[in-house]
């Protein structure tokens, strides 16, 4: 810096004795010699790599904590959403089984009765035939 004031001083000085007009500009100093130095500074690895490592390793923590919060509200979210539409299929299932029950009770017997013209039957026996029908027979078998 004080090689610059020297140059501006010895320019002004040399303004006013040879009565030169001033048009000192920026551009005119950074043409000068020896004003600006580019000198290279030879960084110490390990102390950058230090410098690195430390805001690395507190940009990662700080991604994992944020991964972490936001995998639980995630997970939250999911198994609530699950619960609700567990909790509907349930509610879905107790209304409709008892008709559900019913209608499979009711189909054989409508069947029997379409078949045999309304004659009277006996519900009592019905059902035995159907309990111990062959086809429900090879079932339990299958499945014992």
């Amino acid at each position: 810096m004080k090689t610059l004031q020297n140059y501006i001083d010895a320019l002004r000085s040399a303004n006013e004795s040879l009565a030169l007009v001033d048009d000192l500009a920026v551009s005119h100093i950074m043409r000068l010699p020896d004003i600006f130095n580019v000198r290279k500074i030879v960084d110490d690895e390990n102390e950058v790599w230090d410098a690195v490592r430390e805001v690395t390793s507190d940009a990662l923590d700080k991604f994992i904590s944020m991964r972490e919060v936001e995998g639980e509200r995630i997970m939250k979210e999911d198994v609530v959403s699950r619960l609700e539409n567990i909790t509907k299929m349930v509610g879905f299932i107790e209304n409709r089984s008892p008709k559900v029950t019913e209608a499979y009770r009711n189909k054989p017997t409508n069947k029997l009765t379409e078949v045999l013209n309304d004659k009277n039957i006996d519900e009592q026996r019905i059902l035995l035939k159907l309990l111990f029908s062959p086809k429900r027979v090879q079932l339990m078998k299958r499945f014992a």
